[in-house]
């Protein structure tokens, strides 16, 4: 097997959700030793003397470093509440966008919360991102930087087409350091959003990735493909195809593979999506999946009356990511009502939701040939606690 990097994230972020407070926390999981083994070799060693990878549950969470809370009034009526990492900051970096486009960002490194101007749209909690380094001429007049990134946001609400980029990194010379710069800038939404063809579900993009430092790549169900130039802030038709993948792609350099989970659900539940590989260079348009792995196994202990909902692939680095499968199962409770003539049974229909991350490698064997190696699974089932997303 071979790889040329071994650059590797640490942790990830868990984002959790107290139902009983409304609160929200980020509380950081290291990914070695609970769901990576010290290497590639070592997982593919223990397959290979068959010992299967097995799923261990955790009835305690990490401790919290940040809660966030939203108005009272607004904790249990808004989906509007958007979490995503700041790439280019170190990777404990979290920003939060409240109802009516209120950030905020929560700094590891400086254990620090710094208040962020207002972004200009409210932003679903199932908004792709998609993070890029700004070129070295794409610079803001009046402002010099050394370190420029940008995160691109795109609605997914019913009807959503919003479009806004968030411009973070340092101003100033290297030598003496330089502040800290950031701010929302509304950009034109995709052509397919006044399509008067389209339903309203239908209008909100399925798939979005990075092309090149200045391109993004977007696809809409029934819409089409179009790209975006992020200099000329100018939209183009790539062609009548999707993207085939499910929420924000992630390129891989190591391998020269945009990776994603898929956007076809299949007949086995646990199965639903696979991860998969595909070639997203303007020479392979429309882009054919190359490899597609599933990352739950057969084996694995998952009750049959689990259905996935949620999925989010955070890439660790050099061709290793988590993935994490929320699931949610159907828990009818008959309970007997007291009244002054008889007794009376009503049923109760509540929900019950878990959420499982698997760890996974993707190598080149000596052949060449893209290899998928899982590693370990980690289950999170707490009463009242869930997580509403990984970064």
């Amino acid at each position: 097997m071979a790889r040329t990097t071994t650059m590797y994230r640490q942790f990830v972020n868990l984002m959790m959700r107290d139902e009983r407070s409304t609160l929200y926390s980020m509380r950081r999981l290291g990914i070695t030793p609970h769901l990576f083994h010290e290497s590639p070799a070592d997982a593919a060693a223990n397959k290979k003397k068959g010992i299967l990878s097995t799923i261990s549950s955790r009835s305690r969470l990490p401790r919290p470093d940040v809660n966030f809370a939203l108005q009272p009034k607004m904790a249990d009526t808004t989906p509007m509440h958007f979490f995503s990492l700041l790439r280019g900051q170190g990777d404990g970096c979290i920003m939060f966008t409240a109802p009516f486009g209120l950030t905020t960002v929560y700094d590891v490194a400086m254990q620090s919360v710094i208040t962020m101007p207002q972004a200009d749209f409210s932003k679903p909690s199932d908004s792709i991102a998609l993070s890029m380094t700004a070129p070295r001429d794409h610079i803001t007049p009046g402002v010099r930087f050394h370190e420029h990134y940008q995160l691109y946001v795109m609605g997914r609400g019913e009807g959503s087409a919003s479009f806004e980029v968030f411009n973070y990194g340092r101003a100033g010379v290297p030598t003496v350091g330089g502040e800290r710069w950031w701010s929302w800038n509304r950009l034109p939404p995709p052509p397919w959003a006044d399509d008067p063809d389209l339903r309203d579900s239908r209008r909100c993009p399925s798939a979005a990735a990075v092309l090149d430092e200045t391109t993004i790549c977007m696809s809409c169900v029934d819409g089409g493909a179009y790209t975006f130039d992020t200099a000329k802030c100018e939209w183009r038709r790539a062609g009548s195809w999707v993207l085939p993948i499910h929420g924000a792609a992630e390129y891989v350099p190591e391998l020269g593979l945009w990776f994603g989970l898929e956007a076809t659900e299949r007949g086995n539940h646990h199965h639903h999506r696979r991860l998969c590989a595909f070639d997203l260079s303007s020479s392979s348009w429309p882009p054919v999946v190359l490899h597609a792995w599933d990352y739950l196994d057969d084996d694995l202990p998952l009750p049959d009356d689990w259905l996935p909902e949620k999925w989010h692939l955070v890439n660790l680095g050099s061709g290793r990511f988590c993935i994490a499968t929320s699931f949610r199962a159907h828990v009818t409770e008959s309970i007997v009502v007291y009244g002054f003539s008889s007794d009376e049974e009503q049923v109760e229909n509540e929900y019950s939701e878990a959420t499982l991350l698997t760890g996974v490698d993707v190598v080149r064997c000596g052949s060449g040939a893209l290899q998928m190696i899982k590693h370990k699974s980690l289950l999170y089932d707490i009463e009242d606690m869930r997580i509403q997303c990984v970064l």
